[in-house]
């Protein structure tokens, strides 16, 4: 263990609680840096990484950013959050999107101020949203949510503020598409008897909510247990093209609307209702001079679990809008950035590191 994180100390803060009684939690990490009291009387900025899992597994708790990207932010001074969230089956996306709100209304009130550390005052204007994989997700519909904000508010008037959006192998750029969506194959819901998935997906959404599915491998973290029933999900999306219904809700809807329309256009496919769960839709839809923040997406060239396409439709969309935003394609390696089967990362792995530090840098600044 370096030196920084063994001096990092971890708040958990409780932000929410749902309906059903279920706790929402958020890490907040603060290294001395970020501690110190600084000369000028300066703001810290915070770094929001959502956690990868697919949105149907993983935890806050999971120690998923990069290591060289995570001591850039606590070396500067900034804050780094990790926010847990609902997961989905049972919890659709609206509910996912509902914690969001949730955790960012909760940065606004009192209780977090109170919660604070000592000597660390946060510029809530300066966030940078993070995700990885599943994650890139949440941060896509993060990142809309602060803006619509700022635009709702005024210019000035919001207490927060997103300077940028990070996606590492991110999905969310289009689940309009196969295997995410398809007219063919088994549903594995009540219309499928015969779906050799249809009785684990079926327990799954008799279940209660949960938020913390950890990986196996992380046996030491609350919830690891969860992951080993939830596992069938991703290969009832990919076998069946349920992802989109799994997203709004529904069960079979969104698919055989698919299958029915000659467009293949999201906002045309999806009914309105569910348009804010779909980050393709609001983007195809920004106006040059949006105002919408800097965008940096990573992704590997070959990633065979989230198509690298779902990076370049989103840097498409956005640079048609006049954002700005930058692809860093790596070249021959897997979701996590990796060669297939061997568990070094590649140069080009941590050169895209090192460009990630450098856009964290320019959106958010540094502050030692």
């Amino acid at each position: 263990m370096n030196k920084l994180a063994s001096t990092t100390i971890i708040h958990v803060n409780r932000y929410a609680t749902t309906r059903s009684g279920l706790e929402l939690f958020a890490n907040f990490h603060y290294s001395p840096q970020c501690r110190s009291e600084l000369a000028d009387g300066g703001q810290r900025g915070g770094v929001i990484s959502y956690h990868p899992g697919g949105m149907f597994t993983g935890s806050r708790d999971m120690d998923f950013v990069f290591p060289t990207v995570k001591q850039a932010i606590l070396d500067d001074g900034h804050i780094l959050v990790q926010p847990g969230h609902r997961l989905l089956v049972p919890t659709s996306g609206h509910e996912i999107l509902q914690d969001i709100r949730s955790f960012f209304d909760y940065l606004e009130s009192d209780r977090f101020l109170a919660a604070l550390p000592a000597g660390v005052n946060p510029d809530l204007n300066k966030v940078l949203v993070s995700g990885f994989s599943g994650g890139g997700y949440v941060a896509r519909l993060a990142a809309i949510e602060l803006h619509e904000r700022n635009l709702r508010s005024g210019q000035g008037k919001s207490k927060l503020g997103c300077v940028g959006l990070l996606s590492y192998f991110g999905m969310g750029g289009d689940v309009i598409k196969s295997p995410w969506i398809r007219a063919e194959g088994p549903q594995g819901d009540d219309n499928d008897t015969d779906s050799e998935i249809f009785d684990t997906i079926s327990r799954l959404y008799a279940r209660g909510e949960i938020s913390d599915s950890p990986y196996p491998a992380e046996k030491r973290l609350k919830g690891w247990e969860n992951d080993l029933e939830r596992e069938p999900i991703w290969d009832w999306w990919n076998r069946c093209g349920t992802l989109s219904d799994t997203l709004c809700g529904t069960r079979g809807e969104l698919r055989g609307s698919w299958g029915r329309s000659d467009s293949k256009k999201a906002e045309e496919v999806v009914p309105e209702k569910h348009h804010g769960l779909f980050p393709q839709i609001y983007f195809e839809g920004l106006g040059m001079g949006s105002g919408f923040p800097p965008t940096m997406l990573v992704h590997g060239t070959t990633d065979e679990l989230v198509p690298f396409e779902e990076s370049v439709t989103t840097r498409d969309q956005l640079q048609k809008a006049g954002v700005d935003v930058e692809l860093v394609a790596v070249p021959g390696v897997d979701h996590w950035l990796r060669y297939s089967g061997k568990e070094e990362s590649p140069v080009e792995t941590e050169q895209a590191h090192a460009k990630v530090v450098e856009f964290i840098r320019r959106c958010i600044g540094r502050t030692v």
